[in-house]
Order: C-alpha cells, then sequence, then structure tokens
C-alpha cells in the first residue's frame, strides 16, 4: 500500500497499526512516481499536492493499466484521482478521518481484504468508527487500543487503578496534534511523572485548569 503526500505523524501512526506481516506500507515521494508501480494500492492526500500535468498523466495511465488509487480531500480538481468503487471510497475515507490507531487498523484490513481480494492473512475488518475528541487519554497498557475519558476523574481512576498516579509526583499534560505521543508518554511515567495527555480542539485549556500541571508540553501545529 503506497502512500503519497501523507504528513511524516499520519505515517506514523498508521505504520504503528500495522500488526500485518503480509501488508507492507510505502512511502511515494512525488520527484520519484515511479515507486508507485511498486505497489498495489496508492492512497493519496489531495491537499496542497503539487504535481505536474505530466506526473498526473503518468498515475492515470498506471491506473487504466490495472493500479487502484484513491484521493481524498484534493484541493486541485485536477488531482481527485480515484479509480475504486463509491462503497470502497466511502469506508475507506471514513478511516481516515475518523483516525487513530483502531481505525488506521482495519483500514489496512479492508484494503487488503476488499480491495486486493488477498484471503490469507486477511482479518474481517471492523466497521470505521468516528474520531474521538475533548477527551483525556492513554495508549493502551495491555493492548494496542487507546482508553479515552470524558472527565479527569474518569482518567484519575484509570492511572490509580494502573499504579500510575504517583503520591507527591509531578504532573505533566501533553497537548497538541502534530505527533504520536505514546512513546513520550511512556518516557515519562517511567520517570515516575503523572501524564495527562489531552485530545482536544477547543477545551485543551479547560483540562489544564483542571490538572494544575506543573509542566505543559504543547506538540503544536501550525
Amino acid at each position: 500500500i503506497g502512500f503519497l503526500n501523507y504528513q511524516v505523524t499520519t505515517l506514523g501512526a498508521i505504520s504503528k497499526s500495522n500488526e500485518n506481516s503480509s501488508i507492507k506500507l510505502k512511502v511515494v515521494d512525488v520527484d520519484k512516481l515511479k515507486d508507485i508501480k511498486k505497489c498495489d494500492i496508492v492512497l493519496i492526500n489531495g491537499m496542497g499536492l503539487k504535481i505536474t500535468e505530466e506526473q498526473r498523466d503518468y498515475i492515470s495511465k498506471l491506473m487504466e493499466k490495472g493500479l487502484k488509487v484513491f484521493t481524498t480531500a484534493a484541493t486541485n480538481p485536477a488531482n481527485n484521482l480515484s479509480n475504486l468503487e463509491l462503497e470502497d471510497k466511502q469506508e475507506i475515507q471514513k478511516y481516515i478521518y475518523g483516525g487513530g490507531i483502531q481505525n488506521y487498523s482495519n483500514l489496512l484490513s479492508y484494503i487488503r481484504k476488499n480491495i486486493d481480494k488477498k484471503i490469507y492473512k486477511s482479518p474481517n475488518p471492523e466497521p470505521p468508527t468516528e474520531g474521538v475528541y475533548d477527551v483525556l487519554y492513554h495508549p493502551g497498557i495491555e493492548d494496542n487500543k487507546e482508553k479515552y475519558f470524558n472527565n479527569l476523574e474518569e482518567y484519575e481512576k484509570f492511572l490509580s487503578k494502573n499504579n500510575l498516579l504517583i503520591d507527591n509526583a509531578k504532573k505533566i499534560a501533553i497537548t497538541g496534534q502534530m505527533a504520536d505521543a505514546t512513546n513520550l508518554i511512556e518516557k515519562l511515567e517511567k520517570e515516575n511523572y503523572i501524564v495527562y495527555p489531552i485530545l482536544s480542539f477547543t477545551k485543551h485549556l479547560s483540562f489544564i485548569k483542571q490538572i494544575k500541571p506543573d509542566a505543559v508540553i504543547n506538540m503544536a501545529h501550525g
């Protein structure tokens, strides 16, 4: 599965979600478009994509030869290159826009089973779920599934249950959308900090006021 014009942070999350050794991911650079010939399907992030007419024609010719292509968020209508069935487009778009490890993992399974028509190592994908926002969250401790909490009380009960709510320890809030913070959270907890990851576009300041952290790490975007 090739990915063209995707942000590094999104690619990192998709790569992390891939637990199937039979699914290989490939980052395709605009200046190395010939690499897409090695892919069975290419997903293109159309937002801000800058390709020449010659490059566009190259992709179109490969599509005519059987390469599956799907573009999301094309800011230039000429770059809206797609040859999937409508149902497949809708499902893939839901997985991508929903985001998160579970959606990305099911996206890869959906492509392998329903588009590439592979039978071996092709689990049935779960339906896409809507993105979760305005919550506190924590990476999966015993599994790969993030846990989400609507309020501080619920989150601290979870921390206490998992021996992560340490008396007199420093509190660190993590917010922003620029990267997957899983490794950062794990490192800070190993150093006995209490970590409060926030997933929100509008309520992060409200959460911070409730938490009263000793420090805030803001992974800013834009």
